[in-house]
């Protein structure tokens, strides 16, 4: 049971696949830090507009102007990339604005991020801000009180009494809850393996 509500656990922080991502136990209150990289619903909407285009050899400035006005959205371009004077060759035809922008990376190097309400083109990748969540986990960190029943002895004809149910063995004292934060590590670890 404590495995399955542990895998649920990893599930619900199945958003946490950064490099710079981990997690510790205080108490009872599991700890995950993450670079947040979720884009707001309403930003991924806009993103999915397609556009066509034909750049060849065409600055940065130009095509962030172009994908502004095909989102809507607020566009911020880093001052190393425009001062890098670096340029585009690409054509395309009614292609997502958010595969456009990996084509960009690929092409030209150029990083995007979403960051305060913009997004942002940057020459490097933009650092994100890590974001803390605590999760309440004393449910899986507490061992569940055993109440015995009565033994049950079955005699033999001439033999002393045979237990029907062998004697519990008790399980070694729990690592409080160190195992807890190793499954989330591991996930972590091969979520962001290459």
């Amino acid at each position: 049971m404590r495995i399955l509500l542990a895998g649920i656990l990893v599930a619900a922080i199945g958003t946490v696949a950064a490099a710079d991502a981990s997690s510790d136990l205080i108490g009872t209150k599991l700890v995950v830090t993450a670079s947040a990289e979720d884009l707001p619903e309403a930003v991924r909407v806009r993103l999915s507009a397609t556009v066509s285009v034909r750049w060849n050899d065409t600055p940065i400035d130009e095509v962030s102007e172009i994908i502004r006005s095909a989102t809507s959205l607020n566009l911020i371009v880093d001052p190393k990339l425009l001062a890098a004077g670096r340029t585009v060759t690409l054509t395309a035809e009614r292609m997502p604005v958010d595969s456009l922008l990996r084509w960009l990376g690929r092409l030209a190097g150029v990083h995007t991020g979403w960051r305060d309400g913009a997004l942002y083109l940057a020459a490097d990748q933009p650092a994100l801000r890590p974001v803390t969540v605590r999760y309440d986990v004393a449910d899986l960190l507490h061992a569940v009180p055993d109440f015995p029943g009565p033994e049950l002895e079955v005699p033999a004809p001439g033999t002393a009494a045979v237990k029907l149910i062998p004697p519990i063995e008790r399980p070694a004292p729990a690592d409080g809850g160190r195992w807890l934060v190793d499954l989330i590590n591991t996930q972590i670890r091969c979520r962001t393996s290459p």
